[in-house]
């Protein structure tokens, strides 16, 4: 079911059932109240800013963004916009979590896997923030937003099968991260969840800042963690260590410069946060077996 939202009528939310499918689209200026999260819960912020506390994590969630939590959290959400902030909250069920989460990691058989289900369903799940470019749940949930504000084929789209793509592109986005939790040695989910989404700032900040001349103690400071516990987080869970993950994407990024802009050797190596182009070359060669130049054309 599909349900239009305003200041006239938020409170309701918290009547709806827990374990259904549910599609929000809402328009609100001004709201504090306490959330709900019915079963597994998408926060998509189409326009404007949402703010919300979960699991004692304060999440700011703007436009392009969105935020997942399961029915095992506790939240708080805070809307003060001059303007109407549009947002869908997306509820879906369990089953079909688990359904799918069962395919994904067994198709042979129609039951799930017990430890993919637990991650979902339980307090071991990691409610996150994401950026809707960089998942395949974003990418669908942009598209959908996109239809839902034209009005276009509005019932074609909230059918049942719309839960189960939404479902479908959640749980592969979250086969990586449930591996990657489950390598961070740490007893308590609470703690090992707090570890995990520190190495993921610090994964963020590299991916932002590659091309500058940083260092792993930067990054690891922007994580708030020791340089080393870092370094070994780090490795153990996206298995390659944070300076090679760096050398990678400043490797990719050099590929690009001179085949795609055909930009000489020299800017290339500053452009990708290299102090001269004797160091660039030697990195660039160990990675590709040859001189950056046999790329250009």
């Amino acid at each position: 079911m599909v349900n239009l939202i305003n200041e006239k009528n938020t409170l309701w939310l918290q009547d709806l059932p827990r374990n259904a499918n549910h599609l929000n689209l809402s328009s609100i200026r001004q709201l504090e109240q306490s959330v709900n999260f019915r079963s597994f819960s998408i926060k998509y912020v189409i326009d404007g800013c949402e703010k919300y506390k979960v699991n004692d994590n304060r999440y700011k969630v703007e436009k392009g963004e969105y935020l997942l939590a399961n029915a095992q959290s506790e939240g708080y959400i805070e809307i003060d916009s001059k303007k109407p902030v549009i947002g869908m909250c997306i509820d879906i069920e369990s089953e079909i979590i688990s359904e799918i989460a069962a395919q994904q990691i067994r198709p042979d058989t129609p039951f799930p896997d017990i430890d993919l289900a637990g991650f979902f369903h339980t307090e071991n799940f990691l409610d996150n923030k994401y950026k809707d470019t960089d998942t395949f749940l974003g990418k669908v949930l942009n598209e959908l937003g996109t239809k839902l504000l034209s009005a276009e084929n509005t019932p074609a789209i909230l059918s049942k099968e719309l839960f189960y793509t939404l479902a479908e592109n959640l749980v592969q986005d979250h086969l990586s991260i449930f591996k990657q939790l489950n390598n961070v040695d740490k007893v308590k989910p609470s703690t090992r969840k707090d570890l995990y989404r520190r190495v993921l700032a610090g994964k963020a900040f590299l991916d932002v800042h590659f091309s500058e001349p940083i260092s792993i103690e930067t990054v690891a400071r922007e994580a708030a963690i020791s340089e080393y516990y870092f370094f070994k987080l780090f490795k153990t869970i996206y298995q390659i260590t944070p300076y090679n993950y760096l050398i990678n994407k400043r490797m990719e990024m050099a590929v690009s410069l001179i085949c795609e802009h055909q930009m000489n050797v020299t800017d290339v190596a500053l452009n990708c946060g290299f102090s001269d182009i004797h160091t660039f070359s030697k990195v660039f060669k160990k990675t590709y077996g040859c001189a950056p130049s046999r790329f250009m054309l």
